[in-house]
């Protein structure tokens, strides 16, 4: 994802990043870490990541 952030901000210089390119990023870039008070059988991707795309996709 963080190539893909890359290119995407490449691309775009002078704009605001394209949607949902970002919001994808922002949904992987969640899902990379536990939070305070996170189980440790928690994945984060799983809990933090899967609804965000999920939603994104909903909204398309």
């Amino acid at each position: 994802m963080n190539g893909l952030f890359t290119a995407i901000v490449e691309l775009s210089t002078d704009e605001e990043m394209p949607q949902p390119a970002f919001d994808i990023y922002l949904a992987f870039d969640d899902g990379e870490y536990h939070r305070p008070g996170d189980s440790e059988h928690i994945q984060p991707s799983e809990r933090y990541t899967r609804p965000l795309l999920k939603d994104l996709d909903s909204a398309q």
